[in-house]
């Protein structure tokens, strides 16, 4: 009977040893449901070695998409006036903004065919090219809109109406400018219910002598040799005053732009100037003729004019 009674030495080598085989079975276990799990998640073997290579988890990208469209008069040629109002015959620029699922916005009026504008009223008022507004011949209302997909812009209301030209002034009245170099000419209509309104590019422009300057059909004067000549410009059978002009042979001594710095949203757009001193003291907006340059044009663009 004692023989068969085991030292207390013994029963802990027993316990020690059967801890030892358990942790041993544990490990084992881990160790292949380990490989199990990183072989059918993020570990894939390499061919040449067979070593594990871990796999990136790939990058969701969202689509930047257009959500609202805002359509705004780009400015109001008709003075005078609270509302949107335009004369027969005349026309009106309008701007589209794009904003966007990220945030952005961007001005999209070039990137909007002219079938993406609607007129209520066609007869009354239609569009010529993308932002372009031309009234007709009738008077009345159009209610007007831009797309793009199925995105529609807010509504904007236009009043043409049967007000006729009383005088038009071209401005500057006198022009001093060197040869070769050009100079905006504005033309202004005043109407028979007292608005008024900007019509450089719809008036016809006349230069008593073309060897010496020449204009555009938006008002852009160009000397051609050194003189003097007059000028004038007309619409609906009214003459505008006579505008002076001396073209000399001065040379241009410097440019300079304004503003000399600028802070710009990106998608917005921001006007420059650039004028130009001449030997004989005299300066003139060349904004029109100069070629601009932008170091960056991936960060900013900058259009002719």
């Amino acid at each position: 009977m004692m023989a068969l009674l085991k030292s207390p030495k013994t029963i802990r080598f027993q316990y020690t040893l059967l801890a030892l085989l358990f942790l041993l079975i544990l490990t084992g276990c881990n160790d292949e449901w380990l490989k199990a799990l990183t072989s059918n998640s993020s570990t894939q073997s390499n061919a040449s070695n067979g070593d594990p290579q871990v796999t990136e988890n790939p990058k969701v990208e969202y689509a930047v998409t257009l959500e609202r469209i805002a359509i705004n008069a780009s400015f109001s040629r008709i003075k005078g006036t609270s509302s949107l109002k335009l004369n027969k015959n005349h026309k009106q620029a309008f701007a589209a903004t794009g904003y966007y699922s990220d945030g952005s916005t961007k001005v999209i009026t070039d990137e909007l065919k002219t079938s993406s504008w609607r007129s209520s009223d066609p007869e009354v008022a239609f569009f010529s090219e993308s932002g372009l507004l031309v009234a007709g011949e009738e008077a009345g209302e159009v209610s007007i809109s831009a797309f793009n997909g199925n995105i529609t812009s807010n509504s904007v209301l236009v009043e043409v109406t049967e007000a006729v030209i009383n005088s038009i002034a071209v401005t500057p009245a006198s022009v001093s400018i060197a040869q070769g170099q050009t100079q905006r000419l504005t033309a202004t209509a005043t109407y028979s219910d007292n608005t008024s309104a900007d019509i450089s590019d719809s008036v016809t422009w006349r230069s008593d002598d073309l060897t010496t300057a020449t204009v555009t059909s938006d008002g852009l004067l160009t000397g051609v040799a050194r003189g003097t000549t007059t000028l004038s410009a007309f619409k609906d059978n009214v003459t505008s005053n006579s505008v002076s002009v001396d073209v000399t042979d001065a040379v241009i001594d410097s440019i300079a732009v304004t503003p000399a710095s600028v802070l710009i949203a990106k998608g917005m757009t921001q006007q420059l100037t650039a004028t130009a001193i001449y030997s004989d003291n005299t300066s003139s907006d060349i904004s029109d003729s100069v070629t601009w340059r932008s170091d960056d044009l991936t960060t900013a663009t900058v259009t002719s004019g």
